[in-house]
């Protein structure tokens, strides 16, 4: 999601060109395999130079999973901090929030068909833990931030890897429905 202008013709090009070099990063891994897709034949497909490229993604599988640079806008940290749902159900709401977009044409199990890209996403979303978890001890003591920003990037994790449509309309109930298997999961462990 971007606070951005969605109407200005700027911002339409960038979403396009955007949309390009997904789609032609996912069609090259499918028809090629990830390892033997180039940056260059991405950009080749796509019709941008290599800069253009990397203006967008910092790696092909990044392109591939479609993956936004982290920002949270103002907007949606004051939302969250005023948020009045469950602090679990507030963070899937932040992160869901956050733009990352599968290829429309290709959205359903690309990781499934690339199980090399887990690493990436879960590589992302390491990356931008520590930003969400600072955020998330706005309303809830450090462990509990760290555990339910955890459990969220876990869940969104799994939902990904099980090949189903994460478009926006479905996102968040397939994020909730990893979240219950996590929950089942966990009252089934010994106690102590």
């Amino acid at each position: 999601m971007s606070n951005l202008q969605p109407d200005s013709l700027r911002e339409r090009k960038k979403r396009e060109t955007r949309e390009r070099i997904r789609e032609a990063a996912v069609e090259l891994a499918d028809a090629k395999g990830i390892a033997d897709t180039t940056v260059e034949e991405i950009c080749a497909a796509a019709d941008v130079s290599v800069r253009t490229f990397f203006n967008y993604f910092p790696s092909k599988n990044a392109a591939i999973l479609g993956l936004p640079a982290l920002v949270i806008t103002d907007e949606a940290r004051t939302a969250f901090l005023a948020g009045q749902g469950s602090l679990v159900g507030d963070i899937v709401t932040l992160i869901t929030g956050l733009g990352i977009e599968l290829p429309q044409k290709h959205k359903h199990g690309v990781i499934k068909r690339h199980p090399e890209l887990a690493s990436t996403l879960m590589e992302w979303g390491s990356r931008h833990r520590s930003d969400l978890i600072s955020i998330v001890e706005q309303r809830a003591d450090a462990p509990t931030a760290r555990l339910a920003v955890g459990a969220v990037m876990l869940a969104f994790g799994d939902a990904a890897s099980e090949g189903g449509d994460l478009s926006e309309d479905t996102i968040v109930d397939e994020v909730h429905l990893a979240l219950d298997r996590l929950a089942g999961l966990l009252a089934e462990r010994a106690p102590r």
